[in-house]
């Protein structure tokens, strides 16, 4: 689609440092955005995206929400870059400090909402500048403010079973990387990982 991502190294890995916002497939085949109604949470690839609190516009430069069927697909990512795994993700925590990841991949605005760590020297150390942005809560279904958001989810690309894929979270009550196995209709941000 013409985006430039800034690209940030973690140990040994190259990460996507802002959240992917493509509309097309690498194929140059359309993502259909959520149309309202449920359509994000039927069993295709869908994407939407962040609305403003008050104007209710579309705020697109903090990335695209996808479903996990939009990661299956494999055709996000452009040539020679994936969808970050649990593997990536274990090596991600490997290179940060012990009991402080989470702050060390939090972006130094936003997270004000219960958040005793702001102004701690290792807030995102690492340069993933992660968003509290929650997850996708569909097209006119009450518009968020990232000022109130105390939690920031994106999709892995490994599946857990027919309903459910893994996800990483990060949350502004702790320092810790989160996470565990979701349905996969629901909308989170992506990251790419360099192969």
């Amino acid at each position: 689609d013409g985006n430039v991502y800034n690209v940030i190294k973690i140990g040994d890995q190259y990460w996507t440092k802002e959240n992917f916002k493509c509309t097309h497939f690498n194929d140059g085949t359309e993502i259909i955005q959520d149309r309202g109604a449920g359509d994000f949470e039927k069993k295709e690839p869908r994407y939407g995206w962040f609305y403003h609190w008050y104007s209710g516009t579309e705020i697109r430069q903090y990335g695209a929400f996808y479903n996990w069927y939009a990661v299956k697909t494999g055709k996000l990512a452009p040539n020679g870059w994936h969808v970050a795994t649990l593997n990536d993700l274990n090596k991600l925590k490997a290179s940060l400090t012990k009991d402080m990841e989470g702050q060390e991949m939090k972006s130094r605005e936003y997270w004000t909402i219960k958040d005793t760590m702001v102004y701690k020297p290792n807030r995102n150390k690492s340069g993933f500048s992660a968003l509290p942005l929650d997850r996708y809560h569909g097209r006119g279904s009450g518009y968020q403010d990232i000022r109130n958001i105390e939690l920031s989810l994106f999709w892995l690309s490994d599946e857990d079973n027919s309903i459910n894929a893994y996800y990483l979270a990060l949350f502004s009550r702790n320092n810790l990387i989160g996470g565990g196995v979701s349905d996969k209709s629901n909308g989170y941000n992506v990251r790419l990982v360099k192969d």
